[in-house]
């Protein structure tokens, strides 16, 4: 088996920072450290997490004025965390995503050790179906997954009506996964999904394929009321620019809709699968409901 731990920067509730440490300690990593980007108000971290607050303190000792974007304080973050990893690997994720699946993480890591330097796991985002419920955290119990690019042209504009150009391959948020890189690689740089040595793009193995597959529960949408906050520090921060251009049509989106109280709707509309939906992701394979993340 092959040692991993798990890097993340979060502006987040203690409670999500706890679920998501605890998920990857149970799921065998041997060091969890999230970045916290301001100052805590609670006054005792999650247990078993290396909690690191990103406060003016952090950034003086980092010797750089804090980035004003949001992806630019991850990539310093992430890797200078890199720099120091103590395990065979480092996984690097956001605090609403969890890898899950069939097999086991630390078993497709050291089989990929010895022919790959990054390990991918493909998007799954989280949506709601009949009997989740919308007011609990983590709720969503089906995941749906990207399509091709060809079906991008086409499928969301006929399964989500009139919202198909909010979607970027079939989902609201990204679609290209996360990683898990190989520690101590030199010359290395993280990006936000992708990582580089010296500018050149390293071996790869997709951990979504194949008779095991082990995916990245995105939870976009953690609940209603998580999803509408986190829409209301957007809309006041105006700032979904390195998110892209389907990132900011949801943004105007959400803002017309928040005007007429009607956000609960939207809400449904683009995360709650009826029937139909339902049946025809998964006929073309782009559903994961044969097991909860929790």
């Amino acid at each position: 088996m092959a040692s991993f731990e798990v890097i993340a920067m979060a502006l987040a509730p203690q409670r999500y920072l706890s679920k998501f440490s605890d998920y990857y300690l149970r799921l065998g990593a041997s060091r969890v450290r999230i970045f916290f980007d301001g100052s805590l108000q609670e006054s005792s971290p999650p247990s078993g997490v290396e909690l690191v607050e990103c406060d003016d303190e952090f950034w003086r000792t980092a010797k750089v004025p804090r980035p004003a974007a949001v992806e630019d304080r991850q990539r310093l973050v992430y890797n200078r965390a890199y720099a120091s990893a103590r395990s065979d690997w480092v996984l690097i994720v956001d605090i609403d995503e969890f890898v899950f699946g069939d097999g086991s993480l630390s078993a497709v890591l050291a089989q990929a050790s010895g022919q790959y330097e990054v390990v991918r796991f493909g998007s799954a985002e989280a949506v709601f179906i009949d009997g989740d419920r919308i007011s609990s955290d983590y709720g969503a119990k089906a995941f749906r997954r990207p399509c091709n690019r060809y079906l991008a042209a086409i499928l969301p504009h006929l399964i989500y009506p009139g919202l198909g150009h909010l979607f970027i391959r079939g989902l609201l948020g990204h679609s290209r996964g996360k990683q898990a890189v190989r520690a101590g690689i030199p010359g290395l740089t993280l990006d936000i999904h992708d990582a580089t040595a010296d500018g050149t793009v390293l071996r790869e193995y997709a951990a979504s394929e194949g008779p095991s597959p082990l995916y990245l529960a995105h939870f976009d949408a953690i609940s209603f009321v998580q999803w509408r906050q986190k829409w209301e520090r957007r809309v006041a921060a105006q700032d979904v620019k390195e998110m892209g251009r389907k990132r900011e049509r949801q943004l105007d989106l959400y803002e017309k809709q928040a005007r007429h109280g009607t956000e609960e709707s939207l809400f449904r509309r683009l995360y709650c699968l009826n029937d139909l939906q339902f049946n025809v992701l998964r006929a073309l394979g782009l559903l994961v409901v044969d097991r909860a993340v929790f």
